[in-house]
Protein backbone atom coordinates (compact mmCIF):
# COMPACT_ATOMS: atom_id res chain seq x y z
CA UNK A 1 0.00 0.00 0.00
CA UNK A 2 2.85 2.62 0.35
CA UNK A 3 3.22 3.31 -3.24
CA UNK A 4 -0.79 3.85 -3.60
CA UNK A 5 -0.97 6.03 -0.25
CA UNK A 6 2.35 7.65 -2.25
CA UNK A 7 0.27 8.35 -5.70
CA UNK A 8 -2.74 9.65 -3.43
CA UNK A 9 -0.53 11.73 -2.14
CA UNK A 10 0.18 12.78 -5.83
CA UNK A 11 -3.06 13.17 -6.89
CA UNK A 12 -4.28 15.11 -3.92
CA UNK A 13 -1.90 17.84 -4.40
CA UNK A 14 -2.85 18.19 -7.68
CA UNK A 15 -6.84 17.86 -7.57
CA UNK A 16 -9.72 16.92 -5.06
CA UNK A 17 -9.99 12.98 -5.20
CA UNK A 18 -12.79 11.61 -3.96
CA UNK A 19 -13.29 8.20 -2.13
CA UNK A 20 -13.14 5.45 -1.59
CA UNK A 21 -16.74 4.39 -2.45
CA UNK A 22 -18.37 0.94 -1.53
CA UNK A 23 -16.33 -1.11 -4.38
CA UNK A 24 -12.41 0.81 -2.86
CA UNK A 25 -12.52 3.31 -6.02
CA UNK A 26 -10.87 6.79 -5.77
CA UNK A 27 -11.89 9.29 -8.44
CA UNK A 28 -10.31 12.54 -9.37
CA UNK A 29 -9.35 14.41 -12.49
CA UNK A 30 -7.13 12.54 -14.93
CA UNK A 31 -3.48 14.17 -14.99
CA UNK A 32 -3.24 12.83 -19.13
CA UNK A 33 -5.83 15.12 -20.74
CA UNK A 34 -7.60 18.53 -20.32
CA UNK A 35 -10.16 18.04 -18.21
CA UNK A 36 -11.19 20.37 -15.10
CA UNK A 37 -14.93 19.41 -15.27
CA UNK A 38 -14.97 15.86 -15.22
CA UNK A 39 -13.31 13.55 -13.16
CA UNK A 40 -12.98 10.45 -14.84
CA UNK A 41 -9.77 8.76 -13.18
CA UNK A 42 -10.79 5.49 -10.95
CA UNK A 43 -8.14 3.88 -9.29
CA UNK A 44 -8.03 1.22 -6.87
CA UNK A 45 -5.26 -0.54 -4.22
CA UNK A 46 -5.04 -3.77 -6.58
CA UNK A 47 -7.14 -3.07 -10.13
CA UNK A 48 -5.27 -0.16 -11.04
CA UNK A 49 -6.08 2.70 -12.89
CA UNK A 50 -8.47 3.63 -15.41
CA UNK A 51 -9.56 6.92 -16.76
CA UNK A 52 -12.88 6.44 -19.40
CA UNK A 53 -12.04 9.49 -21.29
CA UNK A 54 -8.73 9.38 -22.86
CA UNK A 55 -8.70 5.10 -21.47
CA UNK A 56 -5.34 5.62 -19.87
CA UNK A 57 -5.29 2.60 -17.72
CA UNK A 58 -2.72 0.44 -16.02
CA UNK A 59 -1.49 -0.75 -12.74
CA UNK A 60 -0.66 1.32 -9.92
CA UNK A 61 3.08 1.36 -10.56
CA UNK A 62 2.53 2.32 -14.21
CA UNK A 63 0.60 5.14 -12.81
CA UNK A 64 3.38 5.79 -10.02
CA UNK A 65 6.10 6.42 -13.33
CA UNK A 66 3.96 8.34 -15.34
CA UNK A 67 3.13 10.57 -12.00
CA UNK A 68 7.59 10.87 -11.21
CA UNK A 69 7.16 8.80 -8.24
CA UNK A 70 9.62 6.50 -7.36
CA UNK A 71 8.64 2.76 -7.32
CA UNK A 72 10.76 1.05 -5.75
CA UNK A 73 9.80 0.47 -2.49
CA UNK A 74 12.13 -2.46 -1.23
CA UNK A 75 13.93 -0.12 -0.51
CA UNK A 76 15.15 1.29 3.08
CA UNK A 77 14.92 4.80 3.98
CA UNK A 78 18.97 4.78 4.14
CA UNK A 79 19.07 4.40 0.38
CA UNK A 80 17.29 6.78 -0.15
CA UNK A 81 19.02 10.37 -1.51
CA UNK A 82 18.80 12.66 1.19
CA UNK A 83 18.60 16.46 0.46
CA UNK A 84 22.33 17.03 1.07
CA UNK A 85 23.24 14.31 -0.68
CA UNK A 86 21.24 15.06 -4.02
CA UNK A 87 22.60 18.63 -3.67
CA UNK A 88 26.41 17.33 -3.81
CA UNK A 89 25.57 14.90 -6.13
CA UNK A 90 24.78 17.64 -8.78
CA UNK A 91 27.73 20.12 -7.78
CA UNK A 92 29.95 17.23 -8.18
CA UNK A 93 28.71 15.27 -11.11
CA UNK A 94 27.60 18.24 -13.02
CA UNK A 95 30.76 21.09 -12.24
CA UNK A 96 28.43 23.20 -10.99
CA UNK A 97 28.64 25.57 -8.20
CA UNK A 98 26.27 26.73 -5.09
CA UNK A 99 25.85 30.11 -7.14
CA UNK A 100 24.45 28.37 -9.76
CA UNK A 101 21.68 26.31 -7.71
CA UNK A 102 20.69 29.57 -5.85
CA UNK A 103 20.19 31.62 -9.08
CA UNK A 104 17.61 28.75 -10.56
CA UNK A 105 16.41 28.25 -7.59
CA UNK A 106 16.98 24.52 -7.55
CA UNK A 107 15.98 22.35 -4.53
CA UNK A 108 15.61 19.09 -3.65
CA UNK A 109 12.28 16.99 -3.00
CA UNK A 110 12.76 13.60 -1.20
CA UNK A 111 9.69 12.24 -1.56
CA UNK A 112 9.99 12.30 -5.26
CA UNK A 113 13.88 11.72 -5.11
CA UNK A 114 14.23 14.20 -7.44
CA UNK A 115 15.46 18.19 -7.68
CA UNK A 116 12.93 20.98 -8.22
CA UNK A 117 12.97 24.02 -10.13
CA UNK A 118 10.92 26.89 -11.27
CA UNK A 119 9.36 27.00 -14.41
CA UNK A 120 6.53 29.48 -15.71
CA UNK A 121 3.41 28.23 -14.59
CA UNK A 122 4.53 25.67 -11.53
CA UNK A 123 8.00 23.24 -11.12
CA UNK A 124 9.67 20.80 -13.06
CA UNK A 125 11.53 17.69 -11.54
CA UNK A 126 14.99 15.94 -12.62
CA UNK A 127 15.07 12.60 -10.81
CA UNK A 128 18.51 12.10 -8.78
CA UNK A 129 19.33 8.67 -10.51
CA UNK A 130 19.97 8.72 -13.95
CA UNK A 131 18.84 5.22 -14.37
CA UNK A 132 14.81 6.26 -13.64
CA UNK A 133 12.37 5.31 -15.82
CA UNK A 134 11.00 8.92 -16.06
CA UNK A 135 14.35 11.26 -15.99
CA UNK A 136 12.13 14.65 -16.16
CA UNK A 137 8.48 15.88 -15.22
CA UNK A 138 6.24 18.47 -14.16
CA UNK A 139 3.49 20.37 -12.34
CA UNK A 140 0.20 19.51 -13.98
CA UNK A 141 -0.62 23.01 -16.54
CA UNK A 142 3.02 23.83 -16.77
CA UNK A 143 3.37 24.42 -21.15
CA UNK A 144 6.33 23.89 -23.06
CA UNK A 145 8.55 26.95 -22.77
CA UNK A 146 12.34 27.73 -23.53
CA UNK A 147 13.85 27.43 -20.56
CA UNK A 148 16.67 29.54 -19.79
CA UNK A 149 15.56 32.82 -22.25
CA UNK A 150 15.19 34.72 -19.08
CA UNK A 151 18.98 34.79 -18.96
CA UNK A 152 19.35 35.82 -21.90
CA UNK A 153 20.07 39.59 -22.84
CA UNK A 154 18.46 42.13 -25.40
CA UNK A 155 20.64 41.74 -28.64
CA UNK A 156 21.98 38.25 -27.87
CA UNK A 157 22.75 37.42 -31.53
CA UNK A 158 23.87 33.77 -31.21
CA UNK A 159 22.68 31.18 -28.86
CA UNK A 160 22.79 27.82 -28.05
CA UNK A 161 19.75 25.34 -28.50
CA UNK A 162 20.54 22.40 -26.64
CA UNK A 163 18.41 19.71 -24.60
CA UNK A 164 17.93 19.50 -20.47
CA UNK A 165 17.88 22.05 -17.66
CA UNK A 166 21.24 21.02 -16.39
CA UNK A 167 22.76 21.96 -19.65
CA UNK A 168 21.49 25.59 -19.36
CA UNK A 169 22.99 25.89 -15.74
CA UNK A 170 25.79 24.38 -16.78
CA UNK A 171 26.34 26.98 -19.84
CA UNK A 172 24.73 29.67 -17.54
CA UNK A 173 27.16 29.58 -15.28
CA UNK A 174 30.26 30.07 -17.75
CA UNK A 175 28.55 32.61 -19.59
CA UNK A 176 27.31 30.98 -23.11
CA UNK A 177 23.66 31.97 -23.95
CA UNK A 178 21.76 28.46 -23.82
CA UNK A 179 18.00 27.73 -24.07
CA UNK A 180 16.27 24.47 -24.01
CA UNK A 181 12.09 23.78 -25.43
CA UNK A 182 11.32 21.61 -21.61
CA UNK A 183 9.83 19.53 -23.34
CA UNK A 184 12.55 17.81 -25.17
CA UNK A 185 14.38 17.49 -28.27
CA UNK A 186 12.72 18.14 -31.52
CA UNK A 187 9.00 19.39 -29.80
CA UNK A 188 9.97 22.68 -29.24
CA UNK A 189 7.64 25.69 -28.03
CA UNK A 190 5.04 27.35 -30.51
CA UNK A 191 6.44 30.67 -29.84
CA UNK A 192 10.15 30.07 -30.32
CA UNK A 193 10.38 31.82 -33.62
CA UNK A 194 9.28 35.27 -31.64
CA UNK A 195 10.58 34.81 -28.71
CA UNK A 196 14.24 34.66 -30.42
CA UNK A 197 13.25 37.02 -32.34
CA UNK A 198 12.00 39.72 -29.91
CA UNK A 199 15.69 39.02 -28.10
CA UNK A 200 17.33 39.98 -31.60
CA UNK A 201 19.05 36.70 -32.26
CA UNK A 202 20.09 35.99 -35.39
CA UNK A 203 22.10 32.81 -35.06
CA UNK A 204 20.90 29.26 -33.38
CA UNK A 205 23.81 26.65 -32.55
CA UNK A 206 21.89 23.43 -32.06
CA UNK A 207 23.74 20.73 -29.47
CA UNK A 208 21.61 17.63 -29.11
CA UNK A 209 22.21 14.05 -27.61
CA UNK A 210 24.03 11.83 -29.05
CA UNK A 211 21.12 9.30 -29.54
CA UNK A 212 18.95 8.88 -32.43
CA UNK A 213 15.95 10.94 -30.50
CA UNK A 214 18.74 13.68 -30.71
CA UNK A 215 19.56 13.20 -34.08
CA UNK A 216 15.37 13.73 -35.24
CA UNK A 217 15.60 16.11 -33.00
CA UNK A 218 18.29 18.33 -34.30
CA UNK A 219 16.59 18.01 -37.82
CA UNK A 220 12.75 19.58 -36.64
CA UNK A 221 15.29 22.20 -35.28
CA UNK A 222 16.64 23.32 -38.17
CA UNK A 223 13.48 22.90 -40.25
CA UNK A 224 11.68 24.64 -37.76
CA UNK A 225 14.09 27.61 -37.57
CA UNK A 226 15.95 27.93 -40.63
CA UNK A 227 13.72 30.46 -42.26
CA UNK A 228 14.10 32.76 -39.37
CA UNK A 229 17.62 32.15 -38.56
CA UNK A 230 20.89 31.19 -39.76
CA UNK A 231 20.83 27.79 -38.39
CA UNK A 232 23.98 25.67 -37.43
CA UNK A 233 22.89 21.79 -36.23
CA UNK A 234 26.79 20.37 -34.67
CA UNK A 235 27.53 16.92 -34.18
CA UNK A 236 28.92 15.97 -30.53
CA UNK A 237 32.27 13.60 -30.19
CA UNK A 238 31.07 10.31 -30.30
CA UNK A 239 34.27 9.68 -27.09
CA UNK A 240 30.70 10.95 -25.00
CA UNK A 241 29.15 7.94 -25.68
CA UNK A 242 25.64 7.15 -26.33
CA UNK A 243 23.17 9.52 -25.00
CA UNK A 244 26.01 12.18 -24.47
CA UNK A 245 25.12 15.60 -24.38
CA UNK A 246 26.43 19.04 -24.04
CA UNK A 247 26.56 18.81 -20.43
CA UNK A 248 29.07 15.49 -20.68
CA UNK A 249 31.40 18.02 -23.15
CA UNK A 250 31.63 20.83 -20.05
CA UNK A 251 32.01 17.99 -17.78
CA UNK A 252 34.90 16.87 -19.80
CA UNK A 253 36.18 20.18 -19.49
CA UNK A 254 36.25 20.18 -16.31
CA UNK A 255 33.73 23.44 -16.14
CA UNK A 256 36.62 25.05 -17.82
CA UNK A 257 35.00 28.08 -19.25
CA UNK A 258 37.44 28.84 -22.08
CA UNK A 259 37.87 25.00 -22.78
CA UNK A 260 34.25 24.48 -23.13
CA UNK A 261 33.85 27.86 -25.48
CA UNK A 262 36.61 26.28 -27.32
CA UNK A 263 35.20 22.98 -27.45
CA UNK A 264 31.91 24.25 -28.40
CA UNK A 265 33.67 26.48 -31.36
CA UNK A 266 35.35 23.09 -32.72
CA UNK A 267 32.52 21.12 -32.93
CA UNK A 268 31.98 19.76 -36.65
CA UNK A 269 28.96 20.84 -38.83
CA UNK A 270 25.95 18.46 -40.02
CA UNK A 271 25.26 17.96 -43.33
CA UNK A 272 21.79 19.15 -43.90
CA UNK A 273 21.03 18.30 -47.41
CA UNK A 274 17.62 16.24 -47.53
CA UNK A 275 16.75 16.92 -44.15
CA UNK A 276 13.39 19.02 -45.16
CA UNK A 277 11.14 15.89 -45.32
CA UNK A 278 13.28 13.81 -43.36
CA UNK A 279 12.71 16.23 -40.26
CA UNK A 280 8.37 15.65 -40.99
CA UNK A 281 8.86 11.82 -40.52
CA UNK A 282 11.11 13.05 -37.22
CA UNK A 283 8.73 14.42 -35.43
CA UNK A 284 5.91 12.20 -36.13
CA UNK A 285 8.23 9.27 -34.79
CA UNK A 286 9.22 11.51 -31.78
CA UNK A 287 5.24 12.07 -30.87
CA UNK A 288 3.89 8.76 -31.68
CA UNK A 289 6.78 7.50 -29.52
CA UNK A 290 5.52 9.37 -26.85
CA UNK A 291 4.57 7.14 -24.16
CA UNK A 292 2.88 10.20 -21.89
CA UNK A 293 0.99 11.94 -24.90
CA UNK A 294 -2.45 10.09 -25.49
CA UNK A 295 -3.19 8.86 -28.28
CA UNK A 296 -6.46 10.85 -29.33
CA UNK A 297 -3.85 13.80 -29.13
CA UNK A 298 -1.07 12.76 -30.49
CA UNK A 299 -2.86 11.89 -34.08
CA UNK A 300 -4.57 15.48 -33.21
CA UNK A 301 -1.06 17.20 -33.39
CA UNK A 302 0.23 14.67 -36.35
CA UNK A 303 -2.77 16.10 -38.01
CA UNK A 304 -1.74 19.80 -37.59
CA UNK A 305 2.02 18.92 -38.60
CA UNK A 306 1.04 16.68 -41.84
CA UNK A 307 -1.61 19.89 -42.82
CA UNK A 308 0.97 22.75 -42.31
CA UNK A 309 2.91 20.87 -44.25
CA UNK A 310 0.79 20.19 -47.56
CA UNK A 311 -0.01 23.65 -47.17
CA UNK A 312 3.79 25.13 -47.92
CA UNK A 313 3.94 22.53 -50.78
CA UNK A 314 0.34 24.43 -52.81
CA UNK A 315 -2.53 22.37 -51.06
CA UNK A 316 -5.81 23.61 -49.84
CA UNK A 317 -6.94 22.00 -46.81
CA UNK A 318 -10.37 21.65 -46.10
CA UNK A 319 -11.53 19.87 -42.80
CA UNK A 320 -14.37 16.96 -43.10
CA UNK A 321 -15.68 14.21 -41.64
CA UNK A 322 -16.60 11.74 -44.14
CA UNK A 323 -13.62 11.80 -46.21
CA UNK A 324 -10.14 9.64 -45.25
CA UNK A 325 -6.70 9.85 -47.45
CA UNK A 326 -3.22 8.61 -46.30
CA UNK A 327 -0.25 10.52 -46.73
CA UNK A 328 3.36 8.89 -46.75
CA UNK A 329 6.34 10.58 -45.49
CA UNK A 330 8.83 8.49 -45.88
CA UNK A 331 7.42 4.51 -45.08
CA UNK A 332 4.95 6.23 -42.59
CA UNK A 333 1.61 5.64 -43.24
CA UNK A 334 -0.91 8.48 -41.60
CA UNK A 335 -4.14 8.71 -41.73
CA UNK A 336 -5.79 11.82 -41.75
CA UNK A 337 -9.84 13.14 -42.08
CA UNK A 338 -9.36 15.54 -44.21
CA UNK A 339 -10.04 16.46 -48.09
CA UNK A 340 -7.34 18.14 -50.18
CA UNK A 341 -8.04 19.78 -53.35
CA UNK A 342 -4.67 21.64 -55.64
CA UNK A 343 -3.84 24.93 -55.52
CA UNK A 344 -4.19 26.23 -59.08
Amino acid sequence: MALFDDVLKELQSRATVRGPDSNGDYMTFCPFHQDKKHPNLFIHPQKGFHCFACDAKGSIKTLAIKLGIPTDHQTTKSNRVSPSEAIQKLLNERRLRPETLKHFGIDTDTRRQAWKYPVNGGFRYKAYSANAKRKYWHDKGVKNQLYGLADIADGTGEIWLVNGEPVIWQCWQVKVPAVCGIYGEGILPDDIVDKLKAKGVKRVDVGFDLDSTGEGGGKIAWSKLRHEFEVVVHILPSELGEGGDVGDLFVRCDGDNNKFREELRSLPQADTEGWEDEALKAQIDLIRNDADTPVFEQRRIISQLIIANLKTKGFFIIAGTSSYFWFYVGLTPVNLNVNTSQKH
